[in-house]
């Protein structure tokens, strides 16, 4: 009786040690619509599909010379304020004006700084910007074209990694965790196993399909991989000692 235990707790460990393997499609890791926050006329476009972009570059503008004069103006307003608090203080020091009126400049002065800081926001929401880096996958909008709020502008995504949605047997929940090695081999380029490590796993199963699912990354610096392709995957149980992120 106790071989026949063993014997089954083995098999047990070996099936448990038995890599996984799964197919899912390849995704970027980031993927976002651009839109603009306020209604406008593009005035200026200044990136093409499939442009590289960096991390807060300007992609558009909309027209902005009511916000340019607001700037110019909150500037001027802010400008006589200092200039007035400046006088206020020197007559303080005179004796001529008291603590209070000093205070009261000091606080026309610190609004209009704040009024001109808030213009100046306002100027600058009327570009359109990267919020990573990326590539530029549409552009939906032409010079001279209307663009309303929110309405979508760009589409972006990162792809100096692709992810690989899988989807697992519950009875797998406890062979995978996040960290893990992951080896990936795309039909489409060959035979070539790339290197991605199990970024997320979803600790719950769904009840109807049986299934809970997990994320693969893989570095995609190359390029090589395009997404919306088949990924082949096999997760050993070692934690990873590759950087992909």
């Amino acid at each position: 009786m106790i071989i026949i235990v063993c014997l089954f707790l083995s098999l047990a460990v070996s099936a448990a040690a038995e890599p996984l393997r799964s197919t899912g499609m390849t995704t970027p890791y980031q993927q976002v619509e651009l839109a603009a926050s306020s209604d406008g006329v593009v005035t200026e476009v200044l990136v093409k599909e499939g442009e590289s972009v960096t991390n807060d570059q300007v992609l558009a503008r909309l027209d902005s010379a009511r916000e340019a004069l607001e700037v110019d103006y909150s500037k001027a307003v802010w400008e006589k304020r200092v200039a007035d608090l400046a006088t206020g203080e020197m007559l303080f020091g005179e004796k001529i004006f008291s603590k209070n009126q000093v205070e009261e400049r000091r606080i026309d002065a610190k609004l209009a700084e704040t009024q001109h800081r808030l213009a100046q926001e306002k100027l600058q929401s009327r570009s359109i910007r990267a919020p990573f880096d990326g590539l530029v996958l549409r552009l939906y909008k032409q010079r001279g074209a209307s663009l309303h709020s929110l309405e979508r502008f760009a589409q972006l995504a990162d792809l100096s990694r692709v992810k690989i949605t899988l989807y697992l047997e519950a009875t797998a929940l406890l062979q995978v965790k996040t960290g893990q090695v992951a080896e990936v081999v795309i039909p489409l380029i060959g035979q070539e196993a790339f290197t991605g490590v199990v970024d997320v796993v979803d600790p719950v199963v769904d009840p109807e399909s049986g299934l809970f699912r997990i994320k693969v990354l893989v570095d995609n610096s190359a390029r090589r991989i395009r997404t919306g392709t088949k990924a082949n995957v096999l997760i050993r149980e070692q934690a990873a000692d590759v950087t992909t992120k």
